[in-house]
């Protein structure tokens, strides 16, 4: 048989030298890194068991905001606190002329040395002693003045169990009293057989209000803090009295009796109007 081809089959056929279609474009393939399975490599999961293919970073997750503790909170409380404590005490410095700076004891005796608001340390604390003091009565033997005479074996009496006795002492120039030192009858027995100093009014001459005071039943030092500024004189009155005991066989006395009487502070200065 001859050619059995149709004469128009030669208007399809294709012209020697013309271009065919594009083969397709090929996609990159990665292994899966968990199966081995090929996956396209913009491929974020594995086709076959879905592992993570792609190695970019992830996206973060905004930073959590930090919440206060009931420990912190606590923190930041206290530190307000001893920030306006620390204010408070700047201006009270600043603003205080005088203030206390040490007390120390040494065998029952108090000083104190006080820092003027200039930084200048002002006088200690010594003992004032008085020239001069009155009673209202006293003992022939026993006189007011045994107790400024430094002599501690020495002492004041008086009759009717001493209450409302008073003593007067006078100053050889102006002081700035800080305290007053009472001391009893040293010898037990002595001091069990006379009435004792129980309740005191003392009077300084440079204030208008007493110091109302009761001393303990004891042969110890009794100290009686009093603030004055320009003493010339103090009244002192006993308006109590613990009562006299029998020691054995011997009887107790009706007479009130001290030892010493003491005065502790600084020489004042006077200042003119």
């Amino acid at each position: 048989m001859g050619d059995t081809r149709e004469p128009f089959d030669d208007l399809f056929e294709p012209v020697a030298g013309e271009p065919g279609q594009a083969p397709p474009q090929q996609v990159p393939m990665v292994p899966c890194p968990s199966c081995g399975t090929m996956n396209a490599a913009n491929s974020r999961h594995c086709v076959s068991c879905g592992a993570r293919i792609a190695q970019g970073p992830l996206p973060m997750a905004p930073q959590p905001l930090v919440r206060s503790t009931a420990g912190s909170r606590a923190l930041i409380v206290t530190a307000a606190v001893i920030a306006v404590v620390a204010v408070i005490a700047f201006f009270y410095n600043a603003f205080v002329d005088d203030e206390p700076s040490a007390t120390t004891v040494d065998g029952g005796a108090t000083s104190t040395s006080t820092t003027s608001g200039d930084g200048g340390v002002l006088p200690d604390t010594v003992e004032l002693t008085a020239n001069r003091v009155v009673p209202s009565a006293q003992l022939s033997g026993f006189p007011a003045d045994n107790l400024i005479d430094g002599d501690p074996l020495t002492m004041w009496q008086v009759g009717q169990e001493g209450v409302n006795a008073t003593l007067t002492f006078f100053f050889p120039e102006p002081v700035a009293l800080e305290r007053i030192e009472f001391k009893n009858i040293t010898d037990e027995t002595k001091f069990l057989q006379n009435f004792r100093v129980r309740g005191l009014r003392i009077s300084p001459d440079d204030t208008t209000r007493p110091t109302i005071v009761e001393l303990a039943n004891t042969r110890d030092v009794q100290p009686v803090a009093i603030q004055t500024t320009l003493t010339k004189l103090v009244r002192i009155e006993v308006t109590s009295s613990y009562p006299a005991e029998a020691v054995g066989d011997q009887q107790p006395f009706k007479e009130l009796a001290i030892e010493d009487i003491k005065f502790f502070g600084t020489v004042a200065t006077e200042t003119g109007g």
